[in-house]
């Protein structure tokens, strides 16, 4: 039975299982989804600190100090006790002794060989240029979400901290499963028949855009062929990609090869376009969609359920990146389908672009993003819809 979009998005989060979880170390993270909050170790700053070159200071009244001493960073700045009026170099980032009361810039001082003097008319204010231990985080406050996707911001913060690994999601792993006796790699000569494959690397491109690996195989469309490359990928995979092969012509044998290799289906045919032929279905752990063959169809399909299927796997929503503009102008449909069309958007509309069949790419290279046009519309007509970006810059 054919189901809706809403309907088909519900299933892939139903029926998506979670990553295991591991530790890795930061060098490691890179990209990764932290799978528990992380708590600070420790204070920090982990010691009062100087935010500034210049001289630390006892007395908030005073204009002339004696200077007893020098501490830079790295030197215990505990181990000396200043007296009223007395004062001691300081640089950036250096600890600041408990008797100080400021430290001052070096800029506002005036300095003989043994003592400083400030300007009469210069207040010193109390804990001037310190920052305080445990300003910027205290230690058991969370410093970075479950959840979060972790990037370059991440790995130095917690680096500051003394982190040494995270807990995060596993990452799946993926492979890409060509069908079709008529493709042939590009940069191979083209016989009378066939034509150059396109989804397999549309589809680890864009997995690898966003930080995923990948593995493409192909086969061709001989039944027994078919089952051979499928158990070997839903054996080996978390996330297997099938492409073409899905629908029912008398040799489209996924399907039934599936079957054989004992996986359960979640549903087949999407009441939408392009992509209707889609399907889904599941082998322990293993996540299995058997898209369809056309390279548009293709497109919308991964960016729509298989992004979708990867945000669950990595334990988190799997609603898509849908924003939305103002349509340029008037575009018609049947009801009773979504239509994913490319688009171009701006920061404020979108225009449709004019090749939206399922079998044409060339748009692609200046679409930047799918217009949703939903399944109860007929017309759309100057106004609000949503879309979804391509690439999408943030996959969860």
């Amino acid at each position: 039975m054919m189901i809706s979009v809403e309907e088909a998005i519900k299933l892939v989060g139903e029926n998506t299982p979670r990553m295991s979880t591991i530790k890795v170390g930061l060098s490691d993270a890179l990209g990764c989804v932290v799978s528990e909050d992380i708590l600070s170790p420790v204070n920090f700053p982990p010691f009062a600190q100087s935010a500034m070159d210049g001289y630390a200071v006892n007395g908030l009244d005073i204009h002339e100090f004696e200077l007893v001493g020098e501490i830079k960073a790295g030197d215990d700045g505990s181990m000396i006790s200043l007296k009223r009026g007395q004062a001691v170099r300081i640089f950036t980032g250096a600890m600041v002794p408990d008797s100080a009361d400021a430290v001052i810039k070096q800029e506002d001082i005036v300095r003989d060989t043994d003592t400083i003097r400030i300007n009469i008319d210069r207040k010193i204010k109390e804990l001037e240029n310190i920052r305080p231990e445990g300003e910027q985080i205290q230690k058991g406050e969370i410093v970075i979400s479950k959840g979060t996707k972790v990037n370059n911001g991440v790995i130095s913060y917690c680096a500051m901290l003394g982190i040494e690994g995270l807990i995060v999601y596993r990452k799946p792993s993926i492979c890409i499963v060509t069908t079709g006796s008529e493709l042939v790699a590009p940069g191979n000569e083209l016989k009378p028949g066939q034509i150059y494959d396109s989804n397999s690397l549309m589809l680890s491109s864009s997995l690898q855009e966003i930080g995923f690996e990948s593995e493409i195989f192909s086969t061709s469309d001989n039944l027994d062929k078919t089952k051979s490359v499928l158990s070997n990928a839903i054996a080996n995979y978390d996330l297997v990609l099938i492409t073409g092969g899905i629908s029912v012509g008398d040799y489209d044998f996924v399907q039934e090869a599936l079957n054989e290799n004992g996986v359960s289906k979640v549903f087949y045919t999407v009441k939408q376009k392009p992509g209707k032929p889609l399907y889904m279905g599941v082998k322990g752990n293993t996540v299995v969609f058997g898209l369809p063959g056309n390279p548009a169809s293709v497109h919308s399909c991964y960016h729509v359920y298989v992004l979708t299927a990867i945000r669950y796997m990595l334990g988190l929503s799997g609603k898509e990146n849908r924003e939305t503009r103002l349509l340029k102008g008037r575009i018609s449909k049947t009801v009773g389908r979504t239509q994913f069309m490319k688009a171009v958007q701006t920061e404020d509309s979108v225009e449709v672009l004019k090749r939206q069949s399922s079998a044409m790419l060339g748009d692609l290279v200046e679409a930047n993003c799918l217009l949703v046009f939903p399944e109860e519309k007929e017309i759309l007509e100057n106004e609000r819809t949503e879309i979804i970006h391509l690439p999408q810059p943030y996959l969860f």
